[in-house]
């Protein structure tokens, strides 16, 4: 019986994945952050590839534990925060890109700007009618 590579390289979204400031080139495994290139390997480039296949979802501890580590491996809630946390700090100003959502897991995707309105289709502000922003 052969044993499986919890990360199944399979159908990538697109042969590179630019987000941002990062690039992510599926065919190579290379990491580019601002164009430069970033060391990542084993558990952490694993973690980010789960993050690339998944972007917007909240990802559980859980799974992130089955897809990283495999279904028969051992670990604990905080392994995942401690390789977040790893991968985060190696990822730089892209490290950005992933954030906690408290008490479930984490999510890959751009940050959120706060405090801003983005125009509506009609040059309003699209928080819908009777809506403004509080100061």
């Amino acid at each position: 019986m052969q044993r499986k590579d919890p990360v199944d390289p399979g159908p990538a979204p697109g042969r590179l994945l630019r987000y941002g400031v990062l690039e992510l080139d599926f065919a190579s495994l290379q990491v580019t952050v601002d164009g430069r290139p970033v060391a990542l390997e084993g558990v952490l480039l694993k973690m980010l590839l789960v993050f690339a296949r998944h972007p917007h979802h909240v990802l559980s501890r859980a799974r992130l534990i089955e897809d990283v580590w495999g279904s028969h491996a051992r670990r604990r809630d905080k392994t995942v925060d401690v390789a977040v946390c790893r991968l985060k700090a190696r990822l730089g100003a892209a490290g950005e890109y992933l954030s906690s959502v408290r008490a479930f897991g984490y999510r890959f995707g751009p940050p959120k700007a706060t405090g801003i309105a983005r125009a509506g289709p009609h040059g309003g502000s699209d928080r819908g009618p009777g809506r403004t922003r509080r100061s």
